[in-house]
This record gives C-alpha cells, sequence and structure tokens, in this order.
C-alpha cells in the first residue's frame, strides 16, 4: 500500500512540476490570437484599401464630387442663411421702428416747433441711414422684401463657383465663419475638382475617339477608275512620302495626304480598319465644333428661360466655362424666385439647379475637348519630325 500510495504521489508531483504544459498552453493561446490580429488588420487593410480605389475611380470620383458639394451647400446655408435671416429682421424691425419714431416726433410738436422738429428728425433718418449703409456692406440688397439668397439652391452654386474658382460674386459669406470655411472648402475643393475634370475629360475624350472611329475613320484609297495606276501615282506624288496602298490608321500618312485634293482620293468604310481608341486623332476643328455647339446650346436655353438674347447668353456661357465668371449676368435674376422656389417644394431653384449642372457637364467636355487637340497636336508635331528627319 505505501508503495502504490507513494507511486501515485509521485506521478502527481511530476505532473505538478512538469512546466512543458503551461508553456505549450500559452504558446498556443498567443499564436491563436496573434493569427486573429492578423485576420482582423488584414481585412481592416484590403477594406481601407477598396474603398480608396472606389473613391479615386470613375464613379467614385463623381460621386464624391457630387457628395462634396451637397454638403457644401447643406453647411453654406446652415451658416450664412440663419444670419441672413436674423439681417432680415433686424432691417424690418428697423424700419418700423423709424416709422413709429417719426410719427410721435410729428405728434409731439404738431408742427408749432419746426427747429425741434426738424432736428429729431434729422436725428433719427441719419441714424437710419448709417444702419441701411451697414446692412448692405452686409449683403442687403436693399428691397423692400429682400430676396433670399442663401436658399439650398444659392448655396449649392456657391459652392460650384468655389471649387471650379469660377467665382461670380453676386453671393458671398458674410460671417467670420462663413469666410474660414469657404478657405478650407476651397482647399480641398479645388484639387478634387481638378482630378474630376481630368478623370471624366479622359473618359469622355475615350469615348468620344471611340465614335468618330465607328462613323468617321475611313480608308483613303484611289477613286476605282484608277486602280491599274497606283504604282505611279505613288511615284508621281513625292517618292518616298505616302504610299497609297496603305491603310489610313497610319497617322502619319493620314495627315499628308489630307493637304492633297480629293478630286484623286474617296473615302470608304474598311472592316479591316484599327479602330482602336487610342490610335485615333480627331481633328482640331470637330474639337472646336464640339465646344461652340455645347456654348451655342447654353446660349438658347438660358436665352429661353432667362429673356436675354443670344449674345447675352453665349456671353454667359463663355464666361462661366471659361472660368472667368464677371458676375454681371446670372442665372434667376429676370424670373420671379419664390415662384420658382414653390415649383419645387420650395427646397431649390430651377435656375440654379439647371446652372449648377451646365457648368459641371460643361467644364468636362471643356476638357475632352482640349484633351483631344493635345493629341491631335502631339500626332501632327510627331509626324513633321519624322517628314524633317528630326524624329
Amino acid at each position: 500500500m505505501f508503495d502504490v500510495h507513494c507511486g501515485n504521489e509521485s506521478q502527481t508531483l511530476n505532473k505538478k512540476i512538469d512546466p512543458y504544459d503551461d508553456i505549450v498552453t500559452i504558446d498556443s493561446g498567443y499564436r491563436s490570437k496573434f493569427e486573429k490580429q492578423k485576420n482582423l488588420n488584414k481585412l481592416i487593410s484590403d477594406g481601407f484599401r477598396t474603398i480608396v480605389a472606389w473613391i479615386f475611380s470613375n464613379v467614385g470620383i463623381c460621386v464624391l464630387v457630387i457628395g462634396y458639394l451637397l454638403l457644401g451647400a447643406i453647411m453654406f446655408q446652415a451658416i450664412e442663411g440663419t444670419f441672413e435671416d436674423d439681417s432680415l429682421n433686424k432691417i424690418v424691425l428697423l424700419r418700423n421702428k423709424t416709422v413709429f419714431s417719426l410719427w410721435n416726433i410729428t405728434e409731439r410738436y404738431n408742427m408749432l416747433h419746426p427747429q425741434n422738429w426738424t432736428y429729431e428728425v434729422n436725428f433719427v433718418i441719419k441714424h437710419y441711414q448709417k444702419a441701411i449703409v451697414d446692412a448692405e456692406n452686409r449683403g442687403f440688397d436693399g428691397n423692400d422684401i429682400p430676396i433670399k439668397l442663401w436658399n439650398f439652391s444659392g448655396a449649392l452654386l456657391y459652392s460650384i463657383t468655389v471649387i471650379t474658382t469660377i467665382g461670380y460674386g453676386h453671393i458671398v459669406p458674410i460671417t467670420p465663419i462663413g469666410k474660414i470655411v469657404s478657405i478650407f472648402y476651397a482647399v480641398f475643393g479645388v484639387p478634387l475638382f481638378l482630378l474630376y475634370l481630368s478623370n471624366i475629360g479622359n473618359i469622355l475624350a475615350t469615348s468620344f475617339k471611340w465614335t468618330y472611329s465607328q462613323f468617321f475613320r475611313c480608308d483613303i484609297v484611289k477613286k476605282t477608275n484608277q486602280n491599274e495606276n497606283i504604282s505611279q501615282l505613288t511615284h508621281q506624288i513625292h517618292p518616298g512620302i505616302i504610299k497609297l496602298s496603305e491603310p489610313c490608321n497610319n497617322q502619319d500618312n493620314l495627315s499628308i495626304t489630307e493637304s492633297f485634293s480629293s478630286s484623286s482620293f474617296i473615302c470608304e468604310k474598311n472592316e479591316n480598319v484599327d479602330k482602336t481608341p487610342e490610335k485615333v486623332a480627331v481633328p482640331i476643328t470637330l474639337s472646336l465644333a464640339v465646344m461652340i455647339s455645347y456654348i451655342c446650346g447654353g446660349a438658347i436655353l438660358f436665352g429661353e428661360w432667362e429673356g436675354w438674347n443670344f449674345l447675352d447668353g453665349f456671353y454667359f456661357c463663355f464666361i462661366t466655362l471659361s472660368t472667368i465668371g464677371f458676375g454681371d449676368i446670372l442665372p434667376g435674376d429676370a424670373v420671379d424666385q419664390d415662384e420658382n422656389e414653390a415649383n419645387l417644394g420650395g427646397l431649390v431653384n430651377i435656375q440654379f439647379i439647371f446652372c449648377s449642372l451646365y457648368i459641371l457637364l460643361g467644364m468636362a467636355v471643356i476638357a475632352m475637348c482640349f484633351n483631344l487637340m493635345q493629341e491631335k497636336v502631339v500626332h501632327a508635331m510627331i509626324s513633321l519630325g519624322k517628314n524633317i528627319g528630326i524624329l
């Protein structure tokens, strides 16, 4: 019995003093915790990478710009709209108080003491004039029923003029916090809008080149009744410059053949032509036609909407899309603002919303046209360099 008991105590003692079981248990728990933390970090990293990739994608940038503009509209409306309402209320109260004071002065003296009446009336009028001048410096427009500028649509148009650097100047922040917020809003908004123009301009340029390649690209070939003399004409035109048998997807040859008479060549559809958008150069005249057409379309629409003539509409669209932004002609000036506000539930003004969309799309179209013209000029310079032997 003693031996058995001693053996059991020895086994129990060995189990208690064996350190390897605790080390294995601690190491397993540490590895499990480390793996969970590693998986969590990897999940967070992948999610963050996915979000960043989506934000800087084409769709993400568009959504980000629209969200940034809506945020700015809500923010500036909350900051400046409250101050505008307080200012209007103060002006109305001051006008009523001034009229009441003049009436009391007239009743008190009843024209029996003209000098006293004149002195007190002049004092009240000068006080009222000083208050009106101060209110005008803070944005008061002088109307008996002032137009509220800092509604949602006005704040949205202001946000667009900030990040596009147009800056009409018809609506400006008055409060100190509004000025500070405008500075930081422009610091982050201007680079974001430039990124939007770059990406959307490239997308539109690629789409336009693909459309151009589908409808307007063709091979320059010899007329059918002169096919037998192609080899002779090749040497007669200018040896070594152009081969009429080559397809017109060679941009160098295409740019040279444009200078020859159109009576010697015809334009035919050819399924074998390389229509890759990257290899298509859109003519500069077509890019200019797109820009002028867009401006003319805006001039006609704004002219019908605002009662402008064609010149004023064209002037407004050009000044806006070129980001000059004089602000002498603005949308919404020739219509009843309150009536249009009621058309959409009192939330937005139709003219301002349409103008905002016109600016966003128009500047993207201008960026696309400049992109296409830049590519055409680069191709022309490369072709010229090859022809004169520089490249």
